[in-house]
């Protein structure tokens, strides 16, 4: 991390410890971070030391973000291979098939909505 992209008040993850950390304020004279952890104890860091922590529907929807392309090429191409193997349907057959399947995955997901109703956009 940057000391820009530290804010009083946040949380923050030690990279060496994976103690987290909240932050108090920053020390310019030592260039240095002061943050308290679970026990009240006092750290002294640098903003290369830590991470940012994030909440597990940040993480929820990270994963989701990131699972979606692949998902989405798993059911396009598997019709895809599909059809040129067995050559058994028209083209536009296997367009609504592919449709209706990203469709289902689609309803599968939690809506945008949804995700922002819980601070995880």
């Amino acid at each position: 991390m940057k000391d820009t992209d530290i804010k009083l008040d946040m949380c923050v993850r030690h990279k060496e410890t994976g103690t987290e950390l909240f932050i108090e304020y920053y020390h310019e004279h030592d260039k240095l971070w002061v943050a308290i952890d679970e026990f009240g104890h006092d750290w002294f860091f640098e903003a290369d030391d830590v991470e940012p922590v994030k909440s597990s529907n940040h993480v929820l929807s990270d994963n989701i973000h990131n699972d979606v392309p692949s998902k989405v090429r798993e059911i396009v191409e598997g019709h895809l291979k599909s059809n040129e193997d067995l050559k058994c349907q028209h083209s536009l057959e296997t367009l609504d098939e592919i449709i209706q399947d990203l469709k289902q995955y689609q309803d599968s997901l939690p809506s945008i909505i949804d995700l922002e109703c819980v601070g995880a956009l």
